[in-house]
């Protein structure tokens, strides 16, 4: 490989073999110049000195050394966008100089939204016209293998033509993660975990805690964290958008790494809760949302459809009225149940969906999404089966049907704009959790409801309180 990481002295440097064309090379690089007209790059070591082999370079963060081995490698030189810009026509042969556009998210108060491609943008050129269904299992089960062998399943494989982004991930080893400080250049980010834990510490959010089954967060924009550790067989849902956004490492900021629960994998709600401070900070114009599973199946339902209880999370509020997300329980698992985030309700029963003798409801009956939504509010909604199994019935675009299908734990169904759809046939153990993002209008007139829905609980928490 004509590219190799050396060190010398305290440095370490790129290698780059330049062969005959060492000299040119050599001058071409020493002739760039700064924004101020000072060398860009300088010599810091040559030899030997009668007839030099190699010369180490530096400057602008970057070290290289060229050396007169052969063949010549490409050399491919990012420059800063201030600084004045080579004349092509006196760059050596196999080499090129790229400008770096300056990124407008670096002159942005972290408090604000960043300045990204607006979503609705790219929901309006690309969002699916069809029902996505993504199996866990069987024959249309698509896993891949991703970095540090963890096993990836695209649950959105269109990426509704950039928008999002949404992976099953698979983590089968556990321990601590060899993570570092971190954040994420995104417009929304849901981590939901499946099944086992995983240890993690936010800013702004106290010392770490432990997400486990049923338990989420969002991660706002530029919000900095860390992933700690984790148990074998750990799977998480996550979901980001835009598709493709920059990750950056942050090596100044410092997180609380003091474990608190990672070695108690029997870690109680009280444990979860404490470390928590009060959430008003805002990261690129959202909050940050710690929803623990326990604690949210305590809380009433908002609403009973097709025997299915629905809650609402925190989450339309946080971000504004950009995602809606919702979790589905079958009434079964609803208040007075035994609930636990490692097993089902008690008195639960699996079992698959009969639709024998089924007898569709009349044209227009499927009056609201999934979701609980008007199914016209959204650009689109993903519903991820967290437990049991449900049929899933929802009208063809093009010739009015309907068309069910049947999901289990760990089914996605990917939902377009327009497309009404119900459960049917829930199992005692049924659980989902719906991720609607939604329209510019339709979102400003949530983010309404949801902030006087937020008042009315404040006023009432206040009044039980006195």
């Amino acid at each position: 490989c004509p590219l190799l990481a050396e060190s010398s002295g305290s440095f370490a440097s790129v290698v780059v073999a330049c062969g005959d064309s060492f000299d040119e090379r050599l001058a071409w690089l020493c002739s760039l110049q700064g924004v101020d007209g000072s060398p860009l790059l300088r010599v810091e070591e040559i030899g030997p000195a009668d007839a030099p082999s190699y010369v180490r370079i530096a400057g602008a963060g970057t070290s290289m050394i060229l050396t007169r081995d052969g063949p010549a490698a490409p050399l491919v030189l990012r420059l800063p966008s201030l600084v004045p810009h080579p004349d092509t026509a006196e760059m050596p042969i196999g080499c090129r100089a790229q400008p770096m556009a300056l990124d407008p998210c670096d002159f942005v108060d972290r408090a604000l939204p960043p300045p990204l491609a607006p979503l609705e943008s790219l929901f309006d050129a690309a969002a699916p016209s069809e029902v996505i269904i993504s199996r866990a299992s069987g024959e249309g089960a698509q896993w891949g293998v991703g970095r540090a062998g963890m096993l990836y399943r695209d649950l959105v494989p269109s990426r509704a033509g950039g928008a999002l982004i949404a992976s099953h991930i698979r983590i089968p080893g556990g321990g601590p993660v060899p993570d570092y400080v971190h954040f994420h250049r995104v417009q929304f980010q849901l981590i939901v975990c499946l099944a086992g834990w995983v240890e993690v510490v936010y800013e702004g959010q106290g010392q770490p805690f432990v997400l486990r089954r049923g338990d989420f967060v969002t991660q706002p924009p530029m919000i900095r964290h860390r992933v700690l550790s984790s148990s074998e067989g750990l799977e998480v849902l996550e979901i980001g958008a835009p598709a493709t956004h920059a990750t950056l490492a942050d090596h100044e900021h410092l997180l609380p790494i003091t474990s608190l629960t990672a070695a108690d994998d029997g870690a109680t709600l009280a444990d979860a809760t404490a470390n928590r401070l009060p959430n008003t900070t805002l990261f690129g114009g959202q909050r940050f949302v710690h929803s623990i599973y326990e604690e949210a199946m305590r809380a009433p339902a908002a609403r009973v459809e097709d025997g299915i209880a629905w809650r609402e999370s925190s989450v339309l509020a946080a971000t504004e009225g950009l995602v809606h997300v919702a979790h589905g329980a079958a009434l079964s698992m609803g208040e007075g149940a035994v609930l636990s985030n490692e097993g089902a309700a008690e008195g639960a029963q699996d079992g698959a969906v009969e639709l024998e003798g089924f007898a569709p409801p009349p044209d227009g009956s499927l009056a609201r999404g999934g979701t609980g939504l008007a199914h016209d509010a959204a650009h689109l909604t993903i519903a991820f089966v967290t437990r049991g199994s449900a049929t899933l019935a929802c009208i063809e675009r093009d010739s009015n049907e309907m068309r069910l299908d049947h999901l289990e734990r760990a089914d996605c169904a990917t939902l377009p704009a327009g497309r009404p759809a119900r459960w049917l046939k829930p199992t005692a153990d049924f659980e989902v959790i719906t991720v609607a993002f939604l329209k510019s209008e339709a979102a400003r007139e949530a983010a309404a409801r949801a902030a006087a829905l937020e008042e009315v609980m404040q006023m009432d928490l206040y009044e039980q309180q006195s």
